[in-house]
């Protein structure tokens, strides 16, 4: 079976640090565990939370973290964890949620006054959703923190459907996408990353791709362009215009899916010049306070799948082996059962 010339329709997430909407977009109340050992950073945490009509529990240690989530099923969603704190460490917390299969689909949100890159590396290793560095702009949390509450809904709306996903896996052997806007990559990224048992890292490491794709090859936005805007606010405005301009109008990023008997494979192509990939596949420390430029170090880094650019770096391959499990670097199909 081959589906070809798909286009998905735009979905209102915020992908790239673009505006993160309001609350009244979820499907239901998104619940967060707050842990931080500092009291006032915990208050004022909280504070950032409520107003953002989040569902939040404050606790100061990974020891009473880890309690409540033990003693509390399916009634946590988002994790927001410094990663600096006397007894149970933040990242030995993660380890543990990821350890545990009832916890292990919840996105943890880490945050460090550490910036070196060996702590990010270690981080984003143990399973954390995004890094954040203090001290931090609240509407930046804030950001990161919707777009986590919205990919946890969707990821659990994807797995409730995982029967239906896997069937459709196995009739098909290639699909072809057309994609423009960041919106576009970050549903199709849900929905390909839903196939397999580690959906998050796929999940992650296609959205950071496609967006690189789209933003840096088709629309020509370096680097250092889209930090200024980021970081002055007008992001949405530059974008919007680069994308709407003549010259671009008619560009897209073709994105191919391919089943093959022990791997799948998804090949990315952009219109743009290319660049130099190698430069961008290990963390800059120059970059790691940086709103971005280290989302393709990051899929890089991750063990469940391969990245390889190909040419001028206006193509990439992502490779996913597949077994029954997904163990020893392999990721399996979604469970029938």
């Amino acid at each position: 079976m081959a589906i070809t010339g798909l286009t998905m329709k735009p979905t209102n997430v915020a992908s790239s640090n673009q505006s993160a909407g309001n609350m009244a977009e979820l499907s239901r109340i998104v619940n967060i565990l707050a842990v931080d050992d500092e009291e006032m950073n915990l208050e004022i945490l909280m504070k950032h939370l409520n107003k953002a009509q989040f569902r939040a529990v404050p606790v100061q240690s990974g020891e009473a973290a880890w309690e409540y989530l033990v003693n509390n099923p399916g009634k946590v969603d988002i994790v927001i964890l410094d990663k600096m704190m006397p007894g149970m460490s933040g990242i030995e917390l993660l380890r543990k949620i990821k350890a545990t299969p009832t916890l292990k689909n919840l996105l943890v949100i880490l945050q460090t006054a550490s910036v070196g890159t060996a702590e990010m590396i270690e981080g984003i290793q143990a399973g954390a959703y995004y890094y954040v560095t203090k001290p931090y702009a609240a509407e930046l949390l804030l950001s990161i923190t919707r777009s986590a509450a919205r990919d946890f809904l969707e990821m659990e709306k994807l797995r409730q459907q995982a029967t239906h996903n896997t069937r459709i896996l196995e009739v098909t052997e290639i699909c072809h996408f057309s994609i423009r806007t960041p919106e576009d990559a970050h549903m199709l990224a849900l929905h390909l990353g839903s196939f397999f048992t580690e959906t998050l890292a796929i999940c992650t490491g296609l959205s950071a791709l496609m967006e690189n794709a789209i933003e840096h090859g088709n629309l020509g936005i370096g680097i250092d362009n889209k930090r200024n805007w980021l970081t002055d606010g007008t992001w949405n405005k530059e974008f919007q215009a680069r994308l709407n301009a003549p010259e671009n109008a008619h560009k897209k990023v073709m994105v191919s899916f391919q089943k093959l008997p022990e791997a799948a494979r998804i090949l990315i192509s952009d219109e743009g010049d290319g660049f130099h990939a190698s430069s961008f596949q290990k963390l800059d420390p120059s970059r790691l306070t940086s709103p971005n430029g280290r989302g393709i170090a990051i899929a890089a880094m991750a063990k469940e799948y391969t990245i390889e650019y190909l040419g001028d770096g206006s193509k990439v391959c992502m490779t996913i082996p597949i077994s029954g499990s997904s163990s020893g670097g392999e990721t399996s199909i979604q469970n029938l059962n």
